[in-house]
């Protein structure tokens, strides 16, 4: 009985979610695919609460439907690209493998079905995983500071695809899982998730990624950028002896765009410097310079007294879990023993 209230407070709140973003103003096309997947969601998880065949069927039916709206969402947000007709052939493969619900009696019940509908959500799932990885790498092209929460809510959903996918499996495999029941809890808590950062947010579910722009990160050829090797290698020691002297690294808000500008140069003549020359992206780069600053501050007896927080903020870091997560890759350890170990 409490999976019962379980389920029926998740569908709930994914509706009253739903509602709360087609009634909010400035809406962005993701915002249009979230809605449409969250009425899809409560009503696959109002179908669960009867019995009767209908509802059972057509909870089976939309089970198929998750993975290629989310899809569509993650590709929305991700690319910032505006609705195309072709998006649609996405659906090709859902009413491929929904259609002969309406000609062959007991479809939706056969392992054939599940088994197709399980392949069409990982495949998705899948995709979607991929196109967050190549964003967060394009990102790093373009930016010296990524926040965890740009992406955080992208992980979410794709940890939270990945689960469904574990689960529906081993229901496949071993009858006596619990698998309806795992999947009751974890729908619960997945809802009071986004409920949390509906509140939070103002019931924008997450902040707007970072845009990628210009073409720093297209993959055409160098050799059309008209920047030969010789210049690349000027231009890398220009780079670093502006980094040096100037120090932008300092402002946690650098982008490549901002740099360009102040060495009167191209957003894309930088990322070839630091594709072919120096073997970094963009982020590594800025970040590299920022923990050379943080090294010279935590060995310098005038900043003895200062916290690790606010030498963080002075090497131009924008939070101190950033800064740990940044030095740590670079050192082996902690500012923290860093600085310990100085002392010592």
């Amino acid at each position: 009985m409490a999976f019962t209230y379980f389920t029926l407070i998740a569908s709930y709140l994914a509706l009253f979610f739903a509602v709360c973003e087609l009634i909010r103003k400035k809406k962005h096309i993701s915002d249009y695919y979230l809605t449409i997947w969250l009425l899809v969601l409560s009503a696959f998880m109002f179908c669960k609460l009867e019995d009767s065949q209908l509802f059972i069927i057509t909870e089976k039916i939309l089970s198929a439907l998750h993975g290629i709206i989310l899809f569509l969402y993650i590709k929305s947000l991700t690319s910032q690209s505006r609705f195309l007709l072709k998006d649609l052939l996405h659906l090709t493969p859902f009413v491929l493998v929904v259609f002969p619900v309406f000609f062959i009696s007991g479809y939706v019940f056969t392992f054939a079905y599940q088994l197709l509908s399980l392949v069409l959500f990982f495949i998705y799932i899948a995709l979607s995983a991929y196109m967050v990885f190549k964003y967060k790498r394009s990102i790093k092209e373009i930016y010296s500071t990524v926040k965890d929460s740009e992406t955080s809510w992208l992980n979410i959903l794709i940890y939270g695809g990945f689960f469904f996918v574990t689960n529906y499996i081993l229901e496949l495999l071993f009858s006596a899982y619990p698998a309806e029941m795992i999947e009751y809890i974890a729908l619960f808590i997945f809802m009071n998730i986004v409920g949390i950062k509906g509140v939070f947010r103002t019931m924008n579910f997450v902040k707007p990624p970072l845009k990628i722009e210009d073409n720093a990160v297209s993959k055409v050829s160098y050799s059309n950028y008209g920047l030969k090797q010789t210049e690349a290698e000027k231009l890398s020691e220009r780079l670093n002896e502006y980094m040096k002297n100037e120090k932008p690294y300092l402002n946690p808000s650098l982008s490549l765009k901002d740099l360009a500008k102040a060495m009167n140069t191209y957003p894309h003549y930088i990322t070839q410097v630091l594709n072919t020359v120096l073997n970094q992206n963009f982020y590594d780069f800025v970040n590299e310079y920022r923990i050379e600053e943080a090294e010279r501050q935590l060995t310098s007896p005038s900043k003895s007294k200062f916290t690790i927080l606010s030498i963080a903020f002075d090497c131009g870091f924008n939070s101190k879990a950033t800064f740990n997560r940044v030095f740590k890759e670079k050192k082996g350890v902690t500012p923290t023993k860093y600085k310990n170990k100085i002392n010592q």
